[in-house]
């Protein structure tokens, strides 16, 4: 099974500059390598990366994304796992606008894994959700979205694929998941959980005695 493991600190990317009153445009990061100085929270920005809002861009969940808008333009953090562990990052690609046409093609790496994941895009914008699992090798593990194909809008304009909404989820055995539930809650719960038991008992009593075959 899989356990939603809450380690992206800003993954809906709603911690970033604030957008300029009059502006559909954008905002235009300044690219850095050092996390811990970003205009984007916990993200280092290679390239050309463009911080939008939901009131002029196709804004998945929430009232801010990324454009990846130069080819090679990238965005990359590094989170705190447990090294052996099997994890899936999912994410939300999407078009950032509805006039940018082309087939956008974006980089996705994941400790030591890489994929490619491709949004083809005849105009008429719209995201998808996506999945990627991984093992990571170390406790200190990156990750990263890279743009290596990108569109162009009606008037020339390059754009690049939109990224929002990234997660993590880890996989844990049932015995392991079973011991994470131990506690008062599972315990005040315990007269439920014996109820469900007794109920589903009937249930099969039911099933396999029915009462139409009794003789009274």
């Amino acid at each position: 099974i899989e356990i939603a493991a809450d380690v992206f600190v800003n993954g809906g990317f709603e911690d970033g500059p604030i957008f300029i009153k009059n502006s559909s445009e954008g905002i235009l990061l300044q690219p850095t390598e050092d996390i811990t100085n970003t205009p984007l929270f916990e993200w280092a920005v290679f390239g050309a990366v463009k911080y939008v809002n939901s009131k002029h861009y196709l804004v998945p969940e929430g009232n801010a994304a990324v454009e990846i808008v130069s080819i090679l333009g990238a965005i990359r953090t590094i989170l705190l796992l447990k090294e052996g562990s099997s994890y899936h990052l999912e994410f939300v690609m999407g078009v950032p606008i509805d006039s940018c046409a082309g087939e956008l093609i974006l980089t996705v790496q994941a400790g030591p894994t890489n994929q490619n994941f491709t949004l083809p895009n005849n105009g008429t914008g719209y995201s998808k959700k996506f999945s990627l699992g991984f093992r990571a090798e170390t406790n200190l593990t990156s990750i990263g979205f890279m743009n290596v194909q990108g569109g162009e809008t009606s008037d020339h304009v390059i754009c690049g694929p939109l990224v929002d909404k990234v997660s993590i989820s880890a996989k844990v055995s049932i015995s392991a998941s079973l011991r994470l539930q131990v506690g008062l809650q599972q315990l005040l719960l315990l007269p439920s959980l014996l109820l469900a038991a007794v109920l589903k008992i009937d249930e099969e009593f039911l099933r396999n005695f029915p009462f139409s075959d009794l003789v009274i």
